[in-house]
């Protein structure tokens, strides 16, 4: 009996998950963005994310050279 009052008691919990997830998502149960090829290497980068990045990439490269120049 305990069996399937927690196996109905999960059903019942994941249909609601379910139903919050739907209802806060506009009725769509996933965004569709998410399922980019490039979605999990970029995530949602800004239209001019590039000069920052190569910025940033530059002071990367410049903080390992130092780190391993001292070793």
């Amino acid at each position: 009996m305990i069996p399937y009052l927690v196996l109905s008691s999960v059903l019942i919990a994941l249909v609601g998950v379910v139903a919050i997830g739907r209802r806060t998502n506009g009725g769509q149960a996933f965004n569709l963005e998410q399922f980019r090829s490039q979605a999990p290497l970029a995530g949602v980068l800004p239209a001019d994310h590039r000069p920052r990045r190569e910025y940033h990439d530059l002071v990367a490269a410049y903080i390992n050279a130092d780190v391993y120049r001292a070793v």
